[in-house]
């Protein structure tokens, strides 16, 4: 699901690694009366189509022949590893796990490669498979690969130079991202396919718990606790109640505004998608039954992925590059759990918001569903860490 950047050119580049300092105001998540205004920090151009971007700690990495920076204005490229002999036409995701990055590309596999050295990343291991792979995750060794026309994919990447196959599943669509929970696989599946669960408690024999026939393609997954967002296509931001993964409940749905959804992803109780040729939107998901849109941007070109990292989020656009937006929260209403207002939020306000919760008062419900319950202790909590405007 995501990350990104770059204002070096890379040829052919699979991945590109990047020294990254989050900079940037200290946007927080506050009441839902605040409006929330994406101000444009940089953007960073690029040598393909910004597809995805994994964050560690300092460092960027970067499928498609994206880099990274150390901040907005002093981008440090690191090293980039070019995949030659036909392959390497186009990555489509990359995750790291300690020191390794699994790249997908469409027309030659999962790629991993070594990337203890950040300055020189090295390929060191290759699945070949021509289904077109869209998305991975590795957890314990498992890369879990969203593997196009073939469905799901299970690679045991426990010797990273000899990946080998473990189990499959085919489903009806194109798998586009996968996102594992448990021992549970949940699958954007493109056209036809919709939202795909699937059981991998053994992973050499998956076997499908449920199905939710989508309107339109499905792109992208994120999931927080037992609600799963699906970046749904034309018909928009959708969210499930997946406690249950053999039904999953319709929740709600935040139309598109124009064209298709493609990327989402979750930061605390907000929901920020990339929408293919209108931009970024950021959404309240704090009651995921009433979803609310708090702010947009508009980008130039096709948005394909998002990511978050701090207070930063990095809107993926196939044309411009890598678009560095930072968050400001206009809140005319002051700082909604400042209690006492004192100018200053401590153990006095959380005494207090512990009383007016217990009473159940207007005050109390942060996110106005006229319910006491854990998404307005959420909200609060939120809103405290980051400290009022």
């Amino acid at each position: 699901m995501n990350f990104e950047r770059n204002n070096t050119r890379i040829t052919s580049g699979a991945l590109a690694a990047m020294v990254l300092g989050i900079t940037g105001t200290a946007a927080v998540a506050q009441d839902s009366n605040c409006a929330v205004n994406p101000v444009e920090l940089g953007v960073f151009d690029t040598n393909g189509s910004a597809q995805k971007v994994h964050v560690v700690g300092s460092t960027m990495f970067a499928a498609d022949g994206w880099a990274g920076f150390a901040d907005p204005l002093n981008p440090v490229f690191m090293g980039s590893a070019a995949i030659v002999g036909g392959a390497g036409i186009h990555t489509t995701d990359v995750t790291v796990v300690g020191n390794y990055a699994y790249v997908t590309d469409w027309f030659s596999g999962l790629f991993i490669f070594d990337v203890s050295d950040l300055w020189n990343p090295c390929l060191i291991g290759v699945y070949n498979t021509l289904s077109g792979p869209n998305g991975v995750v590795v957890i314990d060794s498992l890369a879990y690969v969203a593997d196009g026309l073939d469905g799901l994919q299970i690679v045991d990447v426990s010797t990273p130079a000899s990946p080998t196959f473990v189990g499959s599943y085919n489903t009806p669509g194109n798998s586009e991202d996968v996102a594992i929970k448990g021992s549970t696989a949940f699958l954007a599946d493109g056209i036809n396919g919709g939202l795909q669960i699937i059981d991998v408690t053994d992973p050499s024999a998956p076997a499908l718990l449920s199905s939710n026939v989508r309107p339109n393609n499905t792109f992208a997954i994120d999931i927080a606790g037992d609600i799963l967002f699906l970046a749904d296509g034309v018909t928009g931001l959708s969210s499930f109640d997946v406690s249950d993964p053999s039904f999953p409940v319709l929740l709600d749905l935040v139309p598109a505004m124009s064209t298709s959804v493609w990327d989402v992803v979750v930061d605390g109780t907000r929901a920020y998608t990339a929408e293919n040729s209108t931009g970024m939107r950021v959404i309240d998901i704090s009651d995921p039954t009433a979803m609310e849109v708090l702010g947009s941007y508009d980008s130039a070109g096709l948005n394909r992925g998002i990511a978050r990292s701090g207070n930063t989020t990095y809107l993926c656009d196939s044309g411009e590059g890598i678009v560095v937006l930072d968050m400001e929260i206009d809140c005319s209403q002051g700082c909604p759990v400042d209690y006492n207002e004192d100018g200053a939020l401590n153990f006095f306000d959380v005494s207090m918001y512990l009383q007016l919760f217990t009473s159940q008062d207007a005050a109390a419900d942060l996110n106005h569903d006229a319910r006491w319950n854990f998404f307005d202790v959420s909200e609060f909590l939120s809103i405290f860490s980051a400290g009022c405007p």
